[in-house]
């Protein structure tokens, strides 16, 4: 199962290039399947923190890389306030499903933690990234999963590659529609300063 998943995330590194987010995950996805192979289950904190430092060392470039740095801030702060603000969702409204909460506390912990490098090198806040991105994540793994299967099916039978992409285009033609519908309101970008004041 381990050299599965090697190899899976090997091949995945090479279909989808090596952006600084895909490389994060790469590297993230390694450090989990060592941590099987030596039996133990390393700590989400950790494993990102032995991701940057490998990472970094193969490739100095991506210290400056804003790709990599907002991967690394997303990641972190899911790990760090998925599970409190979910609970804290539950106790506020008791009757919520818990996916609901889930999903609400993942949009919420990515937007938070990355808010700040957004707004510093941007010059912008979005108002409206928390509901955008509790609509489109239910398909994120839907254009993933076939996606990949697109990748890789194109270069082997290409009629079963082409129906994949089809099928994986109806979930990405959603986000598309999501992002135009929730860019197109007039109050959905606040502007703040660029550089450190933005950061702050």
């Amino acid at each position: 199962q381990i050299l599965i998943g090697l190899v899976s995330l090997v091949l995945f590194a090479l279909l989808v290039r090596t952006e600084p987010s895909v490389v994060r995950a790469s590297f993230m996805g390694a450090v989990a399947l060592l941590g099987l192979f030596k039996g133990t289950r390393k700590h989400g904190l950790s494993a990102l923190a032995i991701t940057i430092c490998l990472a970094l060392l193969i490739d100095p470039n991506l210290s400056t890389s804003w790709g990599f740095s907002l991967s690394v801030f997303a990641t972190a702060g899911l790990l760090l306030f998925t599970r409190p603000f979910a609970d804290q969702i539950s106790r506020v409204i008791p009757k919520i499903p818990e996916a609901l909460a889930v999903l609400i506390a993942v949009a919420l912990s990515a937007q938070i933690s990355t808010a700040g490098l957004i707004a510093g090198f941007s010059g912008q806040i979005t108002l409206w990234s928390i509901p955008a991105n509790m609509l489109v994540a239910p398909v994120i793994p839907f254009v993933t999963i076939l996606g990949y299967l697109t990748l890789l099916f194109s270069n082997v039978f290409f009629p079963l590659g082409l129906l994949f992409g089809h099928l994986a285009a109806y979930f990405a033609n959603w986000i598309g529609f999501v992002a135009n519908q929730f860019a197109s309101f007039d109050s959905s970008i606040i502007q703040v300063p660029k550089g450190q004041g933005g950061f702050l």
